[in-house]
């Protein structure tokens, strides 16, 4: 859940999956330096999300952690609160050396990327 002093209380899975006044913030409200940037950003995090699965499956702890270090620094300088969150998780669980729930946090991180991207479609369009 997000909570603001000012704001009401709203549940993760309906508030907006991208802190867009942040996003506009890296160029300054330019959209197309952000659309380059927003397709760089999901390719890469695409990917090291699929490295994150391999690793999981493969029971290697540190790269498990050292992949969602990456990308959830990313996801937080994007403002994809949720998403930076769960990577968070997965970056604990890889030092912890315990995956137990590492599936599942992954599956739903894939999710909330796609959730991110068909979000940004619509507002950088």
């Amino acid at each position: 859940m997000s909570t603001n002093e000012n704001q009401p209380v709203i549940p993760d899975a309906i508030a907006a999956p991208v802190d867009m006044a942040r996003l506009l913030d890296l160029t300054d409200g330019e959209k197309e330096p952000l659309r380059e940037l927003v397709e760089m950003y999901f390719q890469q995090t695409s990917q090291q999300l699929e490295l994150i699965a391999a690793a999981i499956s493969a029971g290697q702890t540190e790269s498990v952690r050292r992949e969602a270090h990456s990308s959830g620094g990313a996801s937080a300088t994007m403002g994809i609160t949720r998403l930076a969150r769960l990577l968070l998780e997965l970056e604990n669980q890889g030092k912890s050396g315990c995956l137990t729930t590492a599936a599942t946090v992954c599956a739903e991180a894939q999710v909330e990327l796609l959730r991110a991207r068909e979000f940004l479609a619509g507002e950088l369009r």
